[in-house]
């Protein structure tokens, strides 16, 4: 409908939404393939909060696919880009995808600060739903690649009944 219309920031942001729900949907090279199409028609805007968040969108399918130097890479613009236009929550968001994807890593502590800070940030937004990603992401994270608790899955489990979150 925004494409109909005209509205080319909009269009590219329906795009970034398609992608999360082909995501959602189990179809990840699709969700991919309109998550990249999504920074392509939103780099026209290159100060929006759209492209930053289709930038964070596409390195979150990237982090879940494993694929880290994307997801590092791609969500490294998008907290740079959120920063500069001072969107919070795009920052949180990338923040997690970096952090997730540095897990393992030798810069495994690196991502476990940017997880950290992404948690704080979240919490001082008021963005639940981010900060209870962020302490999930550094959770499964540490348990899956190195194979020890660090506690915060744990941490995320009492946030999330805390706050009621599903």
């Amino acid at each position: 409908r925004h494409e109909a219309l005209g509205d080319k920031r909009a269009a590219g942001d329906d795009l970034r939404w398609l992608s999360r729900v082909l995501w959602w949907a189990g179809q990840g090279m699709e969700a991919a393939a309109v998550g990249d199409m999504a920074i392509a028609a939103l780099e026209q805007f290159p100060d929006s909060r759209e492209l930053a968040m289709a930038l964070s969108g596409r390195s979150q399918l990237a982090m879940l696919a494993w694929e880290n130097e994307q997801a590092i890479e791609l969500g490294t613009r998008a907290i740079h880009l959120a920063r500069r236009i001072d969107d919070r929550e795009t920052v949180a968001h990338a923040l997690t995808n970096v952090g997730s994807a540095l897990l393992g890593s030798p810069d495994h502590e690196q991502g476990a600060a940017l997880l950290e800070e992404a948690f704080a940030l979240a919490l001082e937004i008021g963005s639940d739903d981010h900060a209870a990603r962020a302490l999930t992401n550094l959770g499964v994270g540490t348990m899956v690649t190195l194979r020890r608790d660090n506690g915060a899955l744990e941490r995320a489990l009492a946030f999330a009944r805390e706050r009621e979150l599903v």
